[in-house]
């Protein structure tokens, strides 16, 4: 595509190391926006960072690029961009990041979105299934929509006022990864990748004991 241009990560080091062709993410810019002119009539101002990574290779480690700019001038010698995406680069990235990245992308290679999107309707089917004797008792409500293609893999359970707070940090307490939206409401995913349904039946079982528990409570 005109204008894109591939991210290029590697690490600074004195270790011959490969540069990972792929990168985290793409950037597209116009080329008017990216193309150093010196010539132009006026400086061409851009809102931007420039780093060392986005100068030219030829004279990269020339080490004449250092400073930060929030504009960029082109007629500035010191920094001389390379066209595209690629300018917009500031430094290379940590090698321990890049590491871990790599080896979520291995995983994720073991299977595909169609797989993992079936497996997490069912997932989340399941769950609200399980849930739902527990909304006939009062407990809560679920407030995500019923349809499977009108959600994602998370539940939102909207609880009376002044109780989320306290199931939260119980389910907390009790080993119980979930995600929390003051005032009311428990949002609780189960991911397709590594969760299994025993271990969503553990979480009911978990959250029905503890509320059991805070229902019982004598009141003051």
């Amino acid at each position: 595509m005109n204008g894109m241009s591939t991210l290029r990560f590697g690490a600074a080091t004195n270790i011959s190391m490969p540069v990972l062709e792929e990168s985290v993410g793409y950037l597209y810019t116009n080329l008017r926006k990216s193309q150093r002119s010196i010539s132009t009539p006026q400086p061409l101002l851009i809102t931007r960072l420039t780093g060392w990574w986005g100068h030219d290779l030829s004279s990269r480690f020339e080490m004449k690029n250092g400073k930060m700019m929030l504009f960029w001038d082109p007629s500035d010698p010191e920094f001389v961009p390379i066209t595209g995406a690629g300018g917009y680069q500031l430094s290379n990235p940590s090698v321990l990041d890049m590491m871990a990245l790599r080896a979520s992308l291995e995983v994720f290679a073991k299977t595909n979105m169609a797989t993992l999107r079936e497996r997490s309707i069912a997932l989340t089917g399941y769950l609200e299934y399980i849930l739902q004797p527990l909304v006939d008792q009062g407990y809560f409500t679920i407030i995500t929509p019923r349809e499977p293609q009108e959600r994602g893999a998370q539940l939102s359970l909207h609880f009376d006022e002044g109780v989320m707070e306290t199931v939260f940090d119980r389910l907390t307490k009790r080993g119980v990864i979930c995600d929390d939206r003051k005032p009311n409401v428990i949002r609780v995913s189960p991911t397709p990748l590594y969760n299994t349904f025993d271990e969503v039946w553990e979480f009911v079982m978990t959250l029905r004991d503890l509320l059991l528990d805070l229902r019982n409570m004598p009141r003051h």
